[in-house]
C-alpha cells in the first residue's frame, strides 16, 4: 500500500507541495472566517470595542447579504458572495477532501487535512499546529514533532511481509483476527511482564478504554528456565520445550479461544529471523542443551556505542551476551538473567531495550528505545540552550508522528498502540518523579535566621538542617499544584467578580476530520488517541479565540479553563468566562439569548435539530432507563428529567432554571421519546460551529461559586483508600509518615488520550489574567534553598542569601516613587511589562501570630521601604505587628478573627472554615466567641444544603435558618468532641438542639422531617375544607357530627406526615 511504503521525495518537490497546501489552507481559513462572520453578524464587533486583531492580509473581503434560513442553507450567502468565494477556491486548484460546498455552505469549523509536512522531519501536520508568530506565515514551523528541527532520530522501518499483511489487509479473516487480538499476540511473544491492563469495569461506553495501573508500572523478567512444576512464561517460552512452542504459547492464553495457531507459528518464525533478542534467547537455549554446561546466564546489555540519532537497530552481540562463572554486569542497568530461580528482576525504564522487550510486535527489529546519551541536533540558527540532551517526552512525541517515509507499524497497532502510548506517559512521569525523589533529597530549605544560629553553634554543614522537599507545587497534577490553581481562580474572582458562564466542551470522536483521516486506513478514533488529542486541542483553542477575542457571547475580561479526562477517556474542557459589565446577562430574557434548553424546530432549522439530537440529550435515564450510568439510588445524579418551565427564571438560591416549554417537539432516541425536559443547555452558534457536546450554564453569584473552582481544579480521578491496621482501626494521618510520591502513583486511572495529551506537552490549565503569588516573611525568616553538604558559612557570605521577592518589593518602593501609593498586591498590577497581572497574598492562619498580623498590615500598607514602615501607623512605629493592627483598629471586638474567616471564605471550603473556628475556640483567642459565631456561622454552612441535596438526590430541598444553624453547631460539636472538648465548655456559645442526632446529620430522611413545611398541608386542608362545605347538606351534617375543625386538621397533618 502506498501509505506504508518508503516514499522518497526531493526537498524541492516537498517544498512545492507545502507551498501549494499552505496557500490552500490560508484561503480555506479566510473563506471560513467570511462565512462565519456573515452567518453570525451579531458576534462581529469593531476593533475599537474589543481590541480585535486586524484582518489578515490574505482575508477574503466579500459583501454578504443576510437571507432567511431554509433547509438547504442556500440562502445563507448571497449568490454574488457564493460566486466570488467559489472563484477564489478554484483559482488555487482547491481539490482537497473538504468539498467547496461543505466549506461555503456550512457553519462547521473544519480543520482540514494533514496536508503539510514538517520541513525537518517530514511529519504530517495540520496547518493550525504551526508555531509561527503569524498564522499567515509562508513557511510554517512545527515543534510538536521534532522541536522545529532540534530532534533527530532514525526512522522506523517497514514491518516484515507477514506482519504487514496482518496489519494492513482489510478483507482476510486472519488479518482481522490479528488486528482484533493484537495485544494478546504481543503478550504471547513478549520477553517481559508489565503491570498494566485494560479495565472495562470503569467505563462501559464506546469511548477510548481506560488503563488501570497499580502503583508505578514496571517490566520484569524471570530466569531462563521455569521452576519445577511451573509453566513457562514470557522469555522462558523461547527456551523451554521449543518443540511444542506454539502450543505452549497458546496454552498461556487459555481464556482466549480466538487465537489461531498458524498466525502464532508465522509470528514465531518472523521474530526468529529478525529480532535480535529472540536470537539471543535461542542462543541461550542451544547452550543449555549442551550437557556439559550447567550454569548459563544471559546479560541484556543496556549501553550502546553508536550514535542514537542515526542508528537504532542493534545486532545480537550489542543486545545480549552469554556469561559463564561469576561475571557481573558492567552497568547498573544491565540485566543478568539466571538459568533457574524463582525471582523476577525489574528492568530499568532507561534500558535501551525496555520497550523492545515488551513490544516485540511493535519493534520487530529490536529497535532501541529512549537513550540518555542522545543530544539535540546542531543547527546554525538555534540559540544556545542550557539543555542539549533528548528527553524521554521528546522521544515519544517524535515517535507518535506519521511520516510518509517511515514504517507505520506503531500507528496501525490499534489496542497495542493504545497501551504503548499510555505506558509512554507513565515512563515520562516516572522519570520526573525519580528526579524529585532522588535529587531533591539533596535539597533542603530553612529560614535564614536558623542558618545563622546553626553557624553560631558550630554546625558548618547543612546535612542536619532544614526539611525535605517531597512533591512540590511545580509538579503538574500534584495536590499542591491543584491547590495553587484553586487559589489563583479565587484571586481572579475576588478582583474581577464572579464568572458568568461555565462551558463544558467534550471531544467528538466522530468529527469529519477524524473520519477522513482514519477511515481509509481501516482505523477508528479509538485506535489513534493521539489524533483525538491533537484535533481536540485545535478545536478548543479556536473556540477559546471565538469567545475571548471575537466575543461570540459578549466581551470577556477574564477566563480560566481546565482540560480533564477522568475515567471516560475522551478529553473535555471546563471553561469559565468572566464577562465585561456591559455584557453581563442579569435578566432571564438575556439568558435566553445565549442559552437554550429546548428542541429546535426540525422544519425551520434541521441542522440544529440534528445536532441537538446527536449531542445535547441527557440519557434517557430515570424510569425510562434505570440502568443509565447517571442513576444513583434510583434517581438521576444530574436531576434529569427536569420539569417543564414556561419561562427562564432565577430561583431563590440564585440558580438559573431554564425555559423548557411543554411543546409538541420531540426526539426519538433508543426507541424512547425525548422532550425538552432531557435537553442539556446549549448555545446554537457554538453547537453548529463545533458539532460536539458543548454544555453552557449561567453561573449564579452565590456562595456555591467556590465549589465550581474546587470542581474544575480537583485533580485527576483516583481510587479513594484508607490505611487500616489488622484490628480494623483507622491509622491516624498525623502519625503516619506520608510518601507523597507513592500516594500520587498509587491507584491512578489513565486513558490513552490523556497520555497522548501529556506526551505532546499540551496545557492542562490556562487562565487570563495571570496571577502572581506573593510571598512574605518576618525579618530574617525568608526561606533559603541549599544542598546537603553546602557549607553554612559560605551560604551566609553570599550576598544573594538576604534577598527575597518581598524585600525586593520594598527596595523598589525606595527607588520608584510610583510604588509609594500601592499595596503589595496592587504593585504587581502596575509594574508589569505587558498585559494585566493580579497579585495574591499567600494566606496564613491566625495561629501563626506575628506573621498573620504582618499579612493584615500588608493589605493596607502602601509603599513601605522597610519592615519598620509596615508597623508604623500615623507616624508612630510600634514594636510588633499586632500592636500596629490594634492601632489600625483591626483587633477591636474580635474583628481580626471575623476578618480572617471572611477572607478565608473566598477560597476555603466550609469544613476548613469550621476547623478554623474550632481552632480559635480551642486556643481561647476570641474575647466574645458568641459574637464571632453570630457574624460568621452562615459562611460555615455553605456546604450543608448542597451536600444534602446531592446525598438525597433532592434538588429542591430547603433548610430554614434555625435548622441550618443547628446543623452547623452539630458539625462544630463533632470537631470539639474529637479534641475532648464540647460547646458546653463555652457558656456564651449556643448549644445544638437535638444533640442526639449528632451521628445522623447526614440522614436526609431525618432532615426532611425536621424541615417539614406545615403551611403546605394547612393550605391544602383549607382548600379541601372549602370544597366539603359546598357539598350537599347531609354530608355537611355528617362532617359536623363526627369532626371538628381542629381534630380533622390534626388527623390530616398526621396522615400527610406519614405519607411524607
Amino acid at each position: 500500500m502506498e501509505n506504508h511504503r518508503f516514499i522518497s521525495k526531493s526537498d524541492s518537490t516537498k517544498a512545492r507541495s507545502n507551498r501549494k497546501h499552505i496557500r490552500q489552507q490560508k484561503v480555506h481559513l479566510d473563506v471560513q472566517h467570511s462565512v462565519h462572520a456573515s452567518l453570525n453578524p451579531a458576534s462581529s464587533h469593531t476593533e475599537d470595542d474589543y481590541n480585535q486583531p486586524k484582518t489578515p492580509p490574505h482575508s477574503v473581503h466579500a459583501t454578504v447579504d443576510r437571507a432567511p434560513h431554509d433547509a438547504e442553507d442556500h440562502c445563507a450567502l448571497s449568490k454574488l458572495t457564493f460566486l466570488y468565494l467559489y472563484i477564489q477556491l478554484i483559482s488555487i486548484n482547491y481539490v482537497d477532501t473538504i468539498s467547496i460546498y461543505s466549506l461555503l455552505l456550512k457553519e462547521y469549523f473544519d480543520l482540514g487535512d494533514q496536508l503539510i509536512q514538517c520541513r525537518h522531519c517530514n511529519a504530517k501536520m495540520w496547518y493550525h499546529e504551526n508555531i509561527s508568530k503569524h498564522s499567515n506565515a509562508s513557511s510554517p514551523r512545527f515543534s510538536l514533532c521534532c522541536g522545529d528541527g532540534k530532534i533527530e532520530l532514525p526512522l522506523l522501518q517497514n514491518p516484515p511481509k507477514f506482519q504487514q499483511q496482518l496489519l494492513f489487509e482489510q478483507n482476510t479473516a486472519y488479518a482481522k483476527n490479528y488486528q482484533q487480538n493484537i495485544r494478546t499476540y504481543n503478550m504471547m511473544f513478549a520477553f517481559t511482564s508489565a503491570g498494566i491492563k485494560f479495565d472495562k469495569t470503569i467505563d462501559h461506553s464506546r469511548g477510548p478504554p481506560t488503563i488501570r495501573i497499580k502503583g508505578q508500572p514496571c517490566h520484569r523478567i524471570g530466569s531462563l528456565l521455569p521452576m519445577p512444576r511451573k509453566e513457562p512464561k514470557f522469555a522462558q517460552l523461547y527456551i523451554y520445550e521449543t518443540e511444542n512452542e506454539v502450543q505452549n504459547r497458546i496454552k498461556i492464553i487459555s481464556h482466549n479461544n480466538e487465537i489461531e495457531a498458524h498466525i502464532v507459528s508465522n509470528l514465531q518464525k518472523m521474530l526468529d529471523e529478525n529480532n535480535a533478542h529472540a536470537k539471543s534467547f535461542r542462543m541461550a537455549r542451544d547452550r543449555l542443551t549442551d550437557t556439559q554446561v550447567h550454569n548459563v546466564r544471559l546479560k541484556l546489555i543496556a549501553g550502546r556505542e553508536k550514535d542514537g540519532r542515526t542508528y537504532n537497530i542493534p545486532s545480537v552481540p550489542e543486545v545480549a551476551a552469554l556469561l559463564a562463572g561469576d561475571i557481573d554486569a558492567n552497568s547498573n542497568r544491565d540485566i543478568i538473567v539466571e538459568t533457574q530461580n524463582g525471582q523476577l528482576q525489574r528492568i530499568h525504564e532507561l534500558h535501551c531495550s525496555y520497550l523492545a522487550l515488551q513490544y516485540p510486535l511493535l519493534f520487530h527489529y529490536e529497535e532501541d528505545g529512549y537513550r540518555t546519551d542522545i543530544v539535540h541536533r546542531d543547527t546554525l540558527s538555534r540559540k544556545r540552550r542550557k539543555r542539549n540532551r533528548l528527553t524521554m517526552r521528546e522521544w515519544f512525541a517524535y515517535r507518535l508522528q506519521c511520516r510518509p517515509n517511515e514504517g507505520q507499524t506503531l500507528l496501525h497497532s490499534r489496542k497495542l498502540f493504545q497501551q504503548f502510548v499510555t505506558e509512554g506517559y507513565t515512563m515520562i512521569e516516572s522519570e520526573r518523579l525519580s528526579y524529585v525523589r532522588n535529587n531533591q533529597k539533596k535539597l533542603r530549605v530553612d529560614k535564614l535566621c536558623s542558618l545563622q544560629q546553626s553557624s553560631e553553634a558550630g554546625n558548618k554543614k547543612g546535612l542536619g538542617q532544614g526539611k525535605r522537599i517531597i512533591l512540590p507545587s511545580t509538579f503538574a497534577g500534584s495536590p499542591r499544584y491543584m491547590d495553587q490553581l484553586y487559589f489563583d481562580g479565587i484571586a481572579i474572582c475576588s478582583h474581577i467578580g464572579f464568572p458568568n458562564l461555565i462551558i463544558t466542551f467534550t471531544c467528538n470522536p466522530n468529527w469529519p476530520e477524524i473520519h477522513r483521516l482514519l477511515t481509509p486506513l481501516n482505523l477508528t478514533s479509538i485506535d489513534r488517541p493521539e489524533i483525538i488529542s491533537r484535533i481536540f486541542k485545535l478545536k478548543y483553542e479556536q473556540m477559546l479565540s471565538d469567545l475571548t477575542k471575537n466575543h461570540l457571547l459578549g466581551k470577556v475580561v477574564a477566563y480560566m479553563y481546565t482540560v480533564k479526562f477522568q475515567k471516560r477517556g475522551l478529553p473535555h474542557v471546563h471553561l469559565l468566562l468572566f464577562l465585561h459589565a456591559n455584557n453581563k446577562y442579569p435578566s432571564p430574557n438575556d439568558i435566553d439569548n445565549i442559552i437554550s434548553a429546548e428542541i429546535p424546530s426540525q422544519k425551520d432549522d434541521p441542522k440544529l435539530y440534528k445536532l441537538v439530537q446527536n449531542h445535547m440529550i441527557h440519557g434517557p435515564c430515570g424510569i425510562l432507563r434505570p440502568a443509565s450510568p447517571c442513576m444513583k439510588e434510583g434517581k438521576c445524579s444530574q436531576f434529569y428529567p427536569k420539569k417543564f418551565q414556561p419561562t427562564t427564571l432565577i430561583d431563590g438560591d440564585g440558580y438559573s432554571v431554564y425555559r423548557r416549554r411543554n411543546t409538541s417537539r420531540a426526539i426519538t432516541k433508543n426507541d424512547i421519546i425525548i422532550d425538552n425536559r432531557c435537553i442539556v443547555p446549549y448555545n446554537p452558534k457554538l453547537l453548529k460551529k463545533y458539532q460536539a457536546h458543548i454544555n453552557i450554564e449561567w453561573c449564579n453569584q452565590s456562595t456555591s461559586i467556590k465549589y465550581l473552582f474546587k470542581y474544575i481544579n480537583k485533580g485527576y480521578d483516583r481510587v479513594t483508600a484508607v490505611m487500616v491496621h489488622d484490628d480494623n482501626e483507622i491509622v491516624p494521618h498525623a502519625k503516619t509518615p506520608n510518601d507523597e510520591i507513592k500516594e500520587y502513583l498509587d491507584c491512578r486511572y489513565i486513558s490513552p488520550c490523556e497520555s497522548a495529551w501529556r506526551i505532546f506537552s499540551f496545557p492542562i490549565h490556562g487562565r487570563k489574567p495571570s496571577v502572581e503569588r506573593l510571598q512574605f516573611h518576618l525579618p530574617g525568616q525568608h526561606s533559603v534553598l541549599y544542598q546537603d553538604h553546602d557549607d553554612i558559612d559560605d551560604l551566609l557570605s553570599n550576598p544573594s542569601i538576604s534577598e527575597s521577592k518581598f524585600i525586593a518589593w520594598m527596595n523598589t518602593n525606595q527607588a520608584f516613587v510610583e510604588g509609594k501609593n500601592l499595596t503589595y498586591s496592587e504593585f504587581v498590577t502596575k509594574f508589569v511589562k505587558k498585559g494585566y497581572t493580579i497579585g495574591r497574598l499567600q494566606w496564613v492562619s491566625p495561629t501563626t501570630g506575628e506573621l498573620f498580623y504582618l499579612r493584615m498590615m500588608l493589605t493596607v500598607c502602601r509603599g513601605p521601604i522597610s519592615f519598620e514602615d509596615i508597623r508604623t501607623v500615623d507616624g508612630v512605629e510600634y514594636s510588633t505587628y499586632r500592636e500596629a493592627c490594634f492601632a489600625m483598629g483591626f483587633l477591636q471586638d474580635d474583628r481580626e478573627f471575623i476578618a480572617a474567616i471572611q477572607e478565608a471564605k473566598d477560597w476555603g471550603s466550609p469544613p476548613y472554615l469550621r476547623n478554623l473556628f474550632v481552632l480559635l475556640l480551642l486556643t481561647g483567642t476570641m474575647n466574645k466567641p458568641e459574637e464571632v459565631w453570630e457574624k460568621t456561622w452562615h459562611w460555615l454552612s455553605d456546604d450543608i444544603v448542597y451536600s444534602h441535596r446531592r446525598s438525597s438526590n433532592t434538588p429542591g430541598l430547603r433548610i430554614d435558618d434555625s435548622n441550618m444553624m443547628n446543623l452547623v453547631l452539630l458539625e462544630v460539636e463533632k470537631l470539639l468532641l474529637a479534641n475532648q472538648r464540647s460547646l458546653k465548655d463555652y457558656p456564651s456559645m449556643p448549644y445544638p438542639e437535638n444533640a442526639n442526632l449528632l451521628t445522623h446529620t447526614n440522614n436526609h430522611l431525618i432532615l426532611s422531617e425536621l424541615n417539614f413545611n406545615n403551611e403546605e398541608p394547612r393550605s391544602e386542608f383549607l382548600n379541601l375544607f372549602s370544597q366539603m362545605t359546598g357539598l350537599p347538606f347531609n354530608h355537611q351534617h355528617l362532617y359536623k357530627q363526627h369532626f371538628c375543625f381542629p381534630t380533622f386538621f390534626k388527623i390530616y397533618i398526621l396522615l400527610m406526615t406519614f405519607n411524607h
